[in-house]
């Protein structure tokens, strides 16, 4: 059994870059399971299996059940925010993001 990953991400006809993602995913050796996030009624259901958030720097405010607002440190720098969803017997997937603050 591969190890699955799962690009959560908007998957709209005209947006195909959550679909490479998929592809360079599964040419790494992994199943990739594309998590779709179109609109905000997908935000409920992707947050219900949130296991886990965690950033390099800075905080994660989880008061709401369908967002997560990363506060960045004011310090230049590139940071990164992790999140883990669990999929039950599906397995986990995972999802990052990087951004530079200048």
């Amino acid at each position: 059994m591969k190890p699955t990953v799962a690009p959560v991400g908007a998957e709209f006809e005209e947006n195909l870059s959550i679909r490479y993602l998929a592809s360079s995913i599964e040419r790494e050796g992994f199943e990739a399971v594309i998590i779709p996030f179109n609109d905000s009624a997908a935000a409920r259901e992707i947050a219900r299996r949130v296991a886990a958030w965690t950033v390099s720097h800075g905080t994660i405010d989880t008061t709401e059940a369908d967002r997560a607002r990363w506060r960045l440190p004011e310090e230049p720098g590139i940071y990164q925010v992790q999140l883990v969803v669990d999929y039950g017997d599906d397995g986990l997937g995972f999802d990052a993001m990087t951004v530079e603050v200048t």
